[in-house]
C-alpha cells in the first residue's frame, strides 16, 4: 500500500493516518489540517469528530476520548 512520510520522517502506511491514533509519534499523522482534507467517511471506516478531527469507526463508544471534544464516545 501506500505510505505516508511523518514529520519526524518516519513512514507509515497511509491506512493509519487520521484514525485517531498517534502512529507517528509526534502526531503529525492526526493533526486536524490533513484530517480536515483526509476522506472521513463510514466507507473508509472512520468517524468525523465535531472538532473536524477523523478517528477510526472501531474506535467510536470505546470508553477512550479519541476526538478530544468527546464526540466520539
Amino acid at each position: 500500500g501506500t505510505q505516508f512520510t511523518c514529520n519526524n520522517t518516519y513512514c507509515i502506511s497511509s491506512d493509519f493516518v487520521c484514525d485517531g491514533d498517534n502512529d507517528c509519534g509526534d502526531r503529525s499523522d492526526e493533526t486536524i489540517s490533513l484530517c480536515l482534507s483526509y476522506n472521513c467517511t463510514k466507507e473508509n471506516n472512520r468517524f468525523r469528530c465535531r472538532n473536524g478531527l477523523c478517528i477510526h469507526a472501531g474506535n467510536l463508544c470505546n470508553n477512550h476520548n479519541d476526538c478530544s471534544d468527546g464526540s466520539g464516545n
